[in-house]
């Protein structure tokens, strides 16, 4: 299992190919993620002449988050090599979080292992897909892989195959839409699959377009998060749109972790005795004149504020208990009387 050495859940920042391409931004990330909370930064990684046809890469790309005039020349631009993913995983040595990339591709996998990938990604695509999960497996190396697109019944083939095979596996809930409308997160999902799979450690892959999924995920028992990130959400490319900001990162750790702190079950110390109850809280006064030996009721008893003597929370205890002395109308009752 995924464990955080510093937050309520193991967070993911997902930077996929947000870094346009560019070693150094890809670094920048590293350190200003992790800064913010990271348990994780994420990469991708795909061989391209192993993961596409060559028709497809010689096909001409007419979008506005081209990089290149075909698609095999944008995927290429956008593309990092398994040696600056080597200095991307001695980034994250650097500034104490796990390096992680998503596998795409058979070369790609073996090429992360290489270098010492600290956890895989399985993208939704490979929900499913035997033949790469089983290589992932036996790699050892601890992976997540993501259900968007897959209805319960892959889920559960697949989900059956890596327990029975001994695998080393999250499984995240997720929406394969790109952003994901809150309607659309269907997050008692979670619910669903931690009850379905007790054995396996379950989380959340969303798209929403904010920060409220990680709260209530983690309240519904999410353990592992994974969360695109960016530094413009205006940048060119297909996933910087609906991907959180360093302050918006910022803010999505923060309100897990404060989910957790505000689950728990125990009271804080010194319950009673806080300020508000110091100036403002309710003493027991006589109602009506109390002779000594006469019994406290409902009717010879009231409350005023800022006195000296028994808390008005107390009254339970005092009730039908005999007067130890005389007491006027409007005293405060003795503490010594419960």
């Amino acid at each position: 299992m995924l464990r955080s050495r510093k937050n309520a859940a193991y967070i993911i920042a997902e930077v996929g190919q947000n870094h346009q391409g560019d070693l150094n931004l890809a670094k920048k990330y590293v350190r200003q993620f992790a800064d913010a909370g990271a348990d994780a930064i994420k990469f991708q990684k795909r061989d391209m002449a192993t993961l596409f046809e060559p028709l497809a890469l010689s096909k001409e790309y007419n979008s506005e988050n081209a990089f290149g005039e075909t698609y095999g020349e944008h995927r290429e631009a956008l593309e990092l090599s398994i040696e600056e993913m080597a200095e991307l995983k001695e980034e994250c040595s650097k500034f104490d979080v796990d390096f992680m990339c998503t596998a795409f591709d058979r070369v790609s996998l073996h090429q992360l292992k290489d270098i010492g990938t600290q956890v895989i990604k399985m993208a939704s695509f490979d929900m499913g897909n035997v033949p790469f999960l089983q290589e992932v497996i036996e790699s050892d190396i601890p992976f997540v892989i993501s259900a968007g697109g897959a209805n319960a019944d892959i889920v559960d083939a697949t989900v059956e195959y890596l327990i029975g095979n001994n695998a080393k596996f999250s499984l995240l809930h997720c929406v394969s839409r790109y952003p994901c409308r809150a309607e659309e997160l269907t997050l008692g999902r979670i619910t669903l699959l931690k009850e379905k799979y007790p054995s396996v450690q379950v989380g959340l892959s969303d798209h929403f377009n904010g920060i409220l999924s990680g709260a209530v995920g983690y309240q519904l028992g999410a353990e592992v998060f994974e969360k695109h990130v960016t530094f413009d959400r205006s940048w060119r490319g297909t996933d910087h749109s609906f991907a959180l900001t360093l302050h918006g990162f910022e803010n999505f750790v923060r309100d897990i972790n404060r989910t957790q702190q505000m689950l728990r079950h125990e009271l804080p110390e010194g319950v009673g005795t806080e300020a508000v109850f110091k100036k403002l809280g309710k003493k027991i006064v006589a109602a009506t004149d109390i002779k000594s030996g006469e019994y406290f009721d409902v009717k010879n008893l009231s409350c005023r504020i800022n006195g000296e003597g028994v808390p008005v929370r107390d009254s339970v205890r005092l009730i039908g208990k005999l007067a130890k002395r005389d007491y006027k109308s409007g005293e405060y009752i003795d503490v010594s009387e419960i």
